[in-house]
Order: structure tokens, then sequence, then C-alpha cells
């Protein structure tokens, strides 16, 4: 089953959600015109319980392949003054967060009575934001929960 939406980023950009929903499998896909730049995966372990397995904003593909291109002194100079191609970023304009309350829409409206996620040291290492960004759309920390191996676990009552 496949559902489609749309929702709006903070520069009131149009995008599309796609939710496919496969035996109990959930896997959300946020594009723009040209380009996916977000997924999410949830699993229905059954009985009401949801597990977010993971969520990702992209950046801009630009900034990636500039990034990992040899670049000439000529254009490095040119990008040193701002003359270089611009990229934007699609980080930090609101975007994990409204794919965030899809997701819990989608779970609720699927009979989900709450949804977990687990942080794992090396992405809390790299992101110190995750947990306050969890926090801000109502999950909060788990100490511990059977069968969890991680250091934080996130969750959120619905």
């Amino acid at each position: 089953m496949t559902v489609t939406q749309f929702i709006r980023d903070k520069r009131g950009r149009k995008l599309r959600v796609t939710v496919e929903k496969n035996g109990r499998l959930a896997d959300f896909s946020l594009d723009d015109d040209s380009e996916r730049i977000g997924k999410a995966y949830c699993l229905d372990e059954g009985c009401g319980r949801w597990r977010l397995q993971d969520i990702e904003i992209y950046e801009d593909r630009e900034l990636l392949e500039r990034a990992n291109l040899k670049q000439s002194l000529g254009s490095w100079l040119r990008n040193l003054f701002g003359l270089g191609p611009k990229f934007r970023s699609n980080r930090r304009h609101g975007l994990g967060g409204a794919l965030l309350k899809v997701i819990i829409a989608h779970a609720r409206h699927h009979g989900a009575k709450h949804i977990r996620g687990s942080v794992v040291p090396d992405d809390l290492q790299e992101r110190p934001w995750l947990i306050p960004f969890y926090e801000k759309h109502g999950f909060k920390r788990v100490t511990h929960e059977p069968g969890d191996i991680s250091d934080v676990v996130v969750r959120i009552d619905l």
C-alpha cells in the first residue's frame, strides 16, 4: 500500500512524502521536484509497538559532489571568494521534524500505542543534537527497554 501526502518546509517549499507499507515495514521517502532529500524506516513490531529504524535528511547533492571532487587552483579561489557554485542545504529547515510528524500520524492511524527508537553511541557522538531533537517532538528518554543494547532509547506514547 502506498500513500502520498504533501508538506511544506520552513522556507515554504512544497515537498512530497510517500509512505510505502510492505508487510510490517513502513518506508517513508521525502522528495522535492527532482530528487529524494530524506528517508525514514519504521517497523511495526505488533501489539501497538513501532520502532523507528532510521530517519535522515540528506545534504544537497551538489555539496557532496563538490567535496569529493579534486578542485583546480582557479576553482578553489573562486569558491574561496564566494564566486563558485552555490548550494542549498536541506538541513535546518524543519524537514526532519515534518517527516517525524508524518511518521507519528501514520503510526497512530495504524493503531500504534508507542514508537521507540535507539540512538547508538556513534550517532550520538557525531550528532549530539539527536536527543534534544526527539525530545522537542514529544519523545522521552527511556533508560532501558528489554532487548535494547544501545545507550539511549527514545520513546513517544501515542
